[in-house]
């Protein structure tokens, strides 16, 4: 299994296919296989680099303060492992809040950027959200319920109405619930310190970045509001709105996102 030893741990990462280098971050609490339904379509047009973040997966996760800056150094780092110069930058949630401050820290290694269900600080709701799964944690609550509460958060009324139509969505549940590499309680507790200490609001003016920021126009725990705050304040940045579906965009209409994800990459700068 690969590891990449940088910035004083250990970071787990995977390759997909071949072409220009395509970086997917996955959002809170979530590994790598997060993406798992879109990457497949993905790697047929890039080389897909998966990793799990620190604090999530099979990467370590120190227990010491850490907030989105450091990490975004560890994207840069395993960039520079894998010796690779520039890259697409893809983010899914908390990822997109890496991925704006890759982009303002590592300009030169972004040569375009996707935001999908971003944020440019967390909203109170999911502050509200996150903070009743720390109590359910810290109260003893099996991954079986952690992960069946928060589904009703992530998806739209329209998919999970008709889940019989939408197996990837089932697979993802199913493989919250028994994969091998749960968050850990560090994990959890020091990626939640992370993304609520992290606020754009101010500097996303200076992201230089050619942006695509993808939002759900059901989604609760990232609502499009952000997304268009992005976009009016992000210089190179354009909108695409994907009807009837929540904070899991990609997951609940993968095919429709990877198209939008091509046209933007192939699109001249």
């Amino acid at each position: 299994m690969p590891f990449a030893e940088i910035n004083k741990i250990k970071i787990y990462y995977e390759e997909r296919g071949d072409g220009f280098p395509l970086v997917l971050i996955a959002g809170f609490g979530v590994d790598h296989m997060g993406w798992s339904a879109v990457i497949d379509n993905l790697a047929e047009n890039y080389r897909v680099i998966l990793f799990d973040n620190r604090g999530a997966g099979q990467s370590d996760a120190p227990d010491q303060s850490y907030d989105i800056a450091a990490m975004a150094d560890d994207i840069a780092a395993l960039l520079d492992h894998l010796q690779i110069e520039q890259a697409y930058i893809c983010g899914h949630s908390m990822g997109t809040s890496v991925a704006q401050q890759f982009a303002l820290k590592y300009p030169q290694k972004s040569k375009k950027m996707i935001l999908c269900n971003a944020l440019p600080k967390l909203n109170t709701l999911s502050r509200m959200v996150f903070d009743i799964i720390d109590r359910m944690i810290v109260d003893g609550s099996s991954r079986d319920i952690l992960c069946d509460f928060f589904v009703p958060w992530c998806y739209s009324d329209d998919t999970l109405a008709n889940l019989d139509n939408h197996p990837q969505v089932k697979e993802r549940n199913a493989y919250a619930k028994t994969t091998l590499y749960p968050q850990s309680v560090v994990g959890f507790k020091r990626q939640l310190e992370a993304v609520k200490s992290f606020d754009i609001t101010k500097e996303a003016k200076n992201i230089t970045v050619p942006t695509l920021l993808i939002a759900g126009d059901k989604d609760f725990l990232t609502p499009i509001e952000g997304s268009h705050y992005l976009a009016d304040h992000i210089p190179q940045a354009e909108l695409h709105i994907i009807k009837d579906t929540g904070h899991m965009s990609f997951v609940e209409k993968p095919k429709e996102f990877c198209e939008i994800v091509d046209t933007f990459l192939a699109e001249k700068e």
